[in-house]
């Protein structure tokens, strides 16, 4: 079945074959009659043939005698039966007859949001053909009869277009797709030109954060469909490396210092590419200090936990939440319900935070990066954790486990840090907060033993762990029915023992303390089982 290419935008045109086959009651044939032979000779006023056999539809559709005071989907279906009626077309092909029904009255009422709508709908059906197809099938199926599809698709997303966000969404959408196809990523870079610094791709993502203060400049189903083919990208063959060239770098790191509400989703998005990008590809990093990323990193995750402390003492009462007991579940089936609490921060805030941490927490983990990372104890960082350290219930387990991780890297990284971190009171303010309550957190409780050997590398922090009573709190974990999910996730106690052997073995000073407390544990679990259990 193949379109009539001379056709009219705003006439049906089809070929088909109207043979029955065996799935359709059999084959067979009708010989037409002289009639039906001198009527089709008639100066071409007929525009397809009766018989059976190859058939060539082309009809306009003012010739249909529609009532066009119906809606399209009434004059689609007008068309439709007589199309089908008048020429026997199998089923076979009914679907194809409808779609060309319908391009054929989107161009002849002018009907533009038709026209975008049958055009999103083709992308997202070859996005979907490129999921569920492999390589060779999809060029077997699509691709030997669309060569140029991939690069069609993108020149709607050239400016002098002016197409549709809802058809610029639909694009990256199935971009994202075709990337799995190998044979199509070549393609799809050059037609993109995603290598240079003024191709569409940059042109669209410096629009997008072109106003610090203002609202995005696109819709959030467009943001995420650019994020979802930016990932991909990143993840595939050279991508990351274009990208880098590209000079993603310097407008996610001014991605940044956006403040409007309604970025705080693409921003957190940003930061996550940016530490793909940055672990993936040596050139990232070098870049990314060049865009003055460290500093604009610090201040951004300073002014978020600011705003973070505002919301939350404006809501003192919610912080009740975090020392509550937590009940085992009354109702096995739905063990989910167990530990949740009621959250201070915006979803979208929240996940700003963590991917802006999560960023910080895997730079300070580069050994490589020292150098350039060694002031970070001279910024508004060791103020900030210990903000954070200081609202556990604002910021969450998550949060409040890097916080921790990240303050012993400091230390360990650059070891005559300590004594400017201990000024700041992050230490004590750790020590004090853990002693009351540990979250509910596995990273939380693993991240303790390493921030405790950070902070005993001198006098006067290992004076202030040995006066605290911080492993008998982490310790109770162990004895705490609240605790029975925590202590299942992946291998916990085992990770959490063996960084508490090795921070006894380091500090022998505090080994009788340990000792003490880990025996005190023992005899908790004990009575547990004597008694009976509220497991």
């Amino acid at each position: 079945m193949e379109a009539e290419g001379a056709a009219p935008v705003d006439s049906i045109a089809v070929s088909l074959d109207t043979r029955k086959k065996t799935g359709d009651g059999g084959s067979h044939r009708r010989t037409p009659s002289k009639k039906s032979h001198s009527h089709q000779s008639d100066a071409g006023r007929q525009s397809s043939t009766l018989s059976e056999g190859l058939v060539s539809i082309h009809t306009p559709v003012c010739d249909l005698g529609l009532d066009h005071t119906a809606g399209v989907s009434a004059q689609m279906r007008q068309a439709f039966d007589k199309l089908v009626a008048q020429h026997n077309v199998p089923r076979a092909h009914h679907f194809e007859l409808r779609h060309r029904i319908y391009v054929a009255l989107a161009f002849a009422a002018g009907d533009s949001e038709l026209r975008y709508a049958l055009l999103r709908a083709r992308i997202y059906a070859a996005a979907i053909l490129s999921q569920l197809m492999n390589e060779r099938e999809f060029k077997n199926a699509f691709l030997s009869r669309e060569p140029n599809f991939t690069a069609d698709i993108i020149g709607v997303l050239q400016p002098e277009v002016h197409a549709p966000l809802s058809v610029q969404t639909a694009v990256f959408l199935a971009l994202e797709s075709l990337l799995k196809q190998r044979s199509e990523v070549s393609s799809a870079y050059v037609a993109l030109n995603a290598s240079a610094n003024h191709g569409v791709l940059m042109f669209i993502l410096r629009k997008a954060f072109t106003d610090v203060d203002g609202p995005p400049a696109f819709p959030y189903e467009l943001m995420s469909a650019l994020y979802f083919f930016l990932t991909a990208m990143a993840n595939n063959m050279n991508g990351g490396q274009l990208l880098v060239s590209a000079g993603v770098v310097p407008v996610f790191v001014s991605a940044l210092k956006h403040t409007h509400s309604q970025q705080l989703r693409s921003i957190g998005r940003a930061a996550k590419l940016l530490d793909y990008l940055i672990s993936s590809t040596s050139s990232t990093f070098p870049a990314f200090c060049s865009a003055n990323g460290i500093t604009t990193l610090v201040d951004r995750i300073h002014s978020e936990v600011m705003s973070a402390v505002a919301v939350s003492d404006a809501n003192p009462e919610a912080a009740a939440d975090l020392t509550s007991p937590v009940t085992l579940p009354r109702f096995p089936d739905y063990p989910k319900q167990l530990y949740r609490r009621r959250e201070i921060l915006a979803a979208e805030q929240i996940y700003l935070l963590k991917e802006l941490f999560k960023l910080l927490t895997h730079l300070v983990q580069q050994p490589s990066y020292n150098d350039r990372l060694r002031n970070l104890v001279e910024t508004t960082l060791p103020q900030t954790l210990r903000t954070v350290l200081n609202y556990p219930a604002a910021f969450g387990s998550n949060v409040y486990g890097m916080a921790i991780s990240i303050s012993a890297m400091l230390v360990h990284n650059e070891p005559t840090s300590l004594p400017i971190i201990q000024e700041a009171r992050l230490p004590e303010t750790m020590l004090e907060n853990l002693e009351k309550h540990v979250p509910y957190n596995s990273d939380v409780i693993m991240n303790i033993p390493g921030a405790l050997g950070a902070f005993c590398l001198n006098d006067v922090g290992m004076e202030q762990v040995r006066k605290s009573n911080i492993i008998g709190s982490v310790l109770r974990v162990f004895s705490d029915p609240d605790f029975v999910r925590i202590l299942q996730e992946g291998d916990v106690t085992g990770s959490f023992g063996a960084s508490l052997d090795e921070f006894i073995r380091h500090f022998p000073t505090v080994k009788d303390q340990a000792m003490d407390q880990i025996i005190q544990m023992l005899k908790d679990v004990l009575a547990m089982g004597e008694a009976d259990s509220p497991l």
